[in-house]
């Protein structure tokens, strides 16, 4: 529907346009910036086209800079000082438009831009602090460029005082283990390392002597095992093991007591690791959670019994790169996804989502009590070329609807870590390989990094308590084999 606003004609039908693609630009007449069209109400001369013959003397089809006129000009506008005003307070314009500058003699303007201007007289929204380009502007020395905006960042920096000096113990056999974890096995103090291998999954006990027992168990008709997640299904206090190899193809493994097990059932997958074990929708049993060709992919555990029709991924949740973590943040049970659209959280017990970030392809996600407080912090990381950006929420962060994260710096590109305690503190530790040493991240009141184990370019880190006691042992894999790193020396 048209209508008619003094002598030029209006149409609402741009309004709806304008609305939903507003990065375009809209000017009064319903152009998109660039295209042609005067401007309409901004206050400037309009353009109108003239007849041959109007008595103007003007030429066909060229256009001339007359305006309305105002009261108190004459009619031919020749001794006008200019536009009269549309407007002075939003009421004297038409529904949708807000009036502009109103107390210097203002003008009817339909889309706002972000420093309060009329979209006509630039583009709608912000422009870009930063960006990828060479060409583009950049942040300052303490910013990153997240979005096309700076942000703040902390550097982390060397610890004012080392205070760990561990002892390194090799761990003979097992240099050529495709993955790395602790669980308990056999029901004493202090956790198993488990790796896999080929088609065997080895458990080595008491590692810290440097002479580790170990217990082998080969997985029926399985050649490249490259993945294994832990829980006690069965609530008896023992571990039972899934298993991933590079077919996809998922092993369950149950628990027998004295580190051995036994293969109860195997389902083709197309699953590959990282992997998590969660109970997220309230149904019985949890879930096996891992990476598939669709990016997400569920298995209900009923028992020791998997599913094997995988369930659809939780909304919202895609793309092909992404990295799990569980632990309680907005309820008992949250899985935290990080996906190619940025980090989603996955909330029992219903399965509810909620999109925290939107950085894509983030190295890893966590779910850890940062700082000692007794509540998890949610924390990713993003690589850069030659740094990585480390960003952690709060809990109250994240129930803030506008809740900010905190970045912090590491002046290197973090490849394989580990979460862990091995200095008795409250606060957990991360322990990252460089890819020229191991070295410890501490948080708390203050936040630094110091070094592990140097000239060690480990590709797997794994943590737990080999003895016991109350704090972490980490093992790292390098070129060397494996190594069993004490930072307590017992």
């Amino acid at each position: 529907m048209a209508f008619v606003r003094g002598w030029r004609e209006w149409d609402l039908g741009w309004l709806v346009t304008c609305t939903a693609a507003m990065a375009l630009g809209c000017n009064s007449s319903g152009d998109p910036m660039g295209a042609s069209g005067s401007g309409g109400s901004s206050g400037a001369a309009d353009t109108t086209e003239t007849d041959a013959d109007d008595g103007t003397g003007g030429t066909p089809g060229t256009t001339t800079g007359a305006d309305e006129t105002g009261p108190g000009d004459e009619a031919s506008g020749g001794s006008s000082s200019g536009p009269s005003p549309e407007c002075e307070q939003d009421e004297d314009c038409e529904r949708g438009s807000r009036c502009l500058n109103g107390a210097a003699g203002g003008y009817c303007c339909y889309a706002i831009a972000w420093d309060g201007s009329c979209c006509e007289s630039g583009q709608c929204f912000e422009p870009d602090e930063c960006g990828p380009s060479d060409s583009d502007p950049k942040c300052d020395e303490n910013e990153v460029c997240e979005n096309g905006s700076c942000f703040e960042t902390a550097p982390i920096d060397a610890c004012a005082e080392p205070s760990l000096s561990p002892i390194s113990l090799p761990i003979p056999g097992l240099g050529d283990a495709a993955a790395l974890i602790f669980a308990e096995t056999d029901g004493t103090a202090g956790a198993e390392l488990v790796t896999v291998a080929g088609a065997t999954v080895t458990v080595s006990d008491a590692v810290q002597t440097g002479i580790p027992t170990t217990t082998t168990v080969t997985v029926p008709g399985k050649a490249n095992l490259v993945g294994v997640v832990a829980a006690d299904l069965d609530a008896d206090g023992l571990d039972e093991l899934v298993v991933v190899d590079a077919e996809g193809t998922v092993t369950l493994l149950h628990a027998l007591g004295a580190s051995t097990y036994s293969a109860i059932q195997a389902i083709g997958s197309s699953l590959r690791p990282p992997l998590q074990i969660a109970e997220l929708d309230a149904v019985a049993g949890p879930e096996l959670i891992g990476l598939s060709d669709d990016g997400y992919t569920a298995f209900a555990i009923g028992g020791l019994m998997l599913d094997n029709v995988g369930e659809p991924a939780p909304k919202d949740v895609g793309g092909t790169s992404f990295d799990l973590a569980v632990g309680p943040l907005l309820t008992a049970t949250d899985l935290a996804i990080s996906d190619d659209d940025g980090v989603i959280l996955v909330s029992s017990p219903d399965a509810q989502t909620r999109r925290v970030d939107h950085i894509g392809s983030a190295q890893f996600v966590a779910i850890r009590d940062l700082d000692g407080d007794g509540l998890s912090n949610l924390a990713i990381a993003l690589p850069n070329a030659e740094d990585t950006v480390v960003k952690s929420w709060s809990q109250d962060a994240l129930a803030a609807e506008d809740g900010e994260a905190l970045r912090q710096t590491l002046p290197f590109v973090v490849g394989a870590h580990g979460w862990g305690n091995i200095d008795g503190d409250a606060p957990v530790e991360w322990i990252v390989a460089s890819g020229t040493a191991v070295e410890v991240v501490q948080f708390g009141s203050t936040t630094c990094r110091q070094v592990l184990v140097s000239e060690v370019d480990a590709d797997l880190v794994s943590v737990g308590d080999v003895d016991g006691d109350g704090v972490d042992e980490v093992v790292v894999r390098s070129e060397g084999g494996l190594v069993l790193l004490d930072a307590l020396g017992d």
